[in-house]
């Protein structure tokens, strides 16, 4: 089974409040990394002139103790439903197949402090598969656009003298960058996280290494390989790999943001 950007499931789980509706599936893909959900939200909201708005997911998973949530914001409030593509990360514990408690809100803060929420909550199934999610984005800020597209395989190196697994992963991304009004210089930055036995390992592509990409915004296609420091060493097998653009914070940014494509990557010895 793999995902794209959305799917469709049966029997979804559907929460009403006053002016939101809150659809939630009864069944979401896991990533054979283990560590990676991928986690439909519909809502449809009432127009209130929002000035801000929100849709937050929590998946927790009984029998690994796994937890796991993301959000997005703002969402698009005008009557009508849009779905939204939480991609959840594994907080300490990988998941695995079968049933976990999953639950969402969504929330919009409109004019003369009008605020409205709806929820779901309710058992889903995670059904195992690969993931590939392109990050296809136009920064409100800069208006710079980018298409990431995460390649399927990284290399890992520089195994640690003592202790277990590799210090850094080599990860291939090809990116389609055209430059907004402002000249604002591009950048994305990549994270990744990886079942360590019991527990999870995270990775970052720090921004102060030499060999950092700074992305060539012309229109066309170009392949860079992002260098992420990986904590604890992780050994060959499977990662989730996740997007992030033009998100200068250096360490893993799940639970708070979402991110903007995630990949389910092979690791290899390099």
């Amino acid at each position: 089974m793999a995902i794209g950007a959305s799917a469709g499931f049966a029997a979804p789980l559907i929460g009403h409040a006053s002016g939101v509706v809150v659809t939630i599936p009864a069944q979401m893909v896991m990533s054979t990394s283990t560590v990676e959900v991928e986690f439909p939200v519909t809502v449809t909201c009432d127009n209130l002139g929002a000035i801000s708005s929100y849709v937050y997911g929590h998946i927790d998973q009984a029998k690994t103790g796994a937890t796991g949530s993301s959000s997005l914001s703002p969402i698009v409030c005008d009557g009508q439903a849009h779905t939204y593509l939480l991609h959840v990360f594994a907080d300490q514990t990988p998941f695995a197949p079968g049933s976990v408690n999953a639950s969402a809100t969504a929330t919009e803060y409109g004019q003369y402090n009008q605020t409205i929420t709806g929820s779901a909550s309710g058992s889903s199934q995670l059904a195992q598969g690969s993931v590939d999610v392109a990050a296809n984005v136009t920064t409100s800020y800069t208006q710079n656009h980018y298409l990431v597209e995460i390649g399927a395989q990284a290399t890992l190196q520089y195994r640690y003298t003592h202790g277990n697994g590799f210090a850094a992963a080599f990860v291939p991304a090809t990116i389609t960058c055209t430059l907004g009004p402002y000249g604002y210089q591009p950048f994305v930055t990549l994270d990744l996280e990886a079942a360590h036995g019991s527990a999870v390992a995270t990775g970052y592509s720090p921004e102060q290494f030499n060999n950092f990409p700074v992305p060539v915004c012309d229109g066309t296609p170009h392949t860079y390989v992002y260098q992420i420091a990986l904590n604890p060493g992780i050994n060959p097998g499977t990662a989730s790999v996740s997007i992030y653009v033009e998100d200068s914070n250096g360490q893993p940014q799940w639970p708070t943001r979402n991110a903007d494509g995630v990949r389910t990557v092979a690791l290899q010895n390099g």
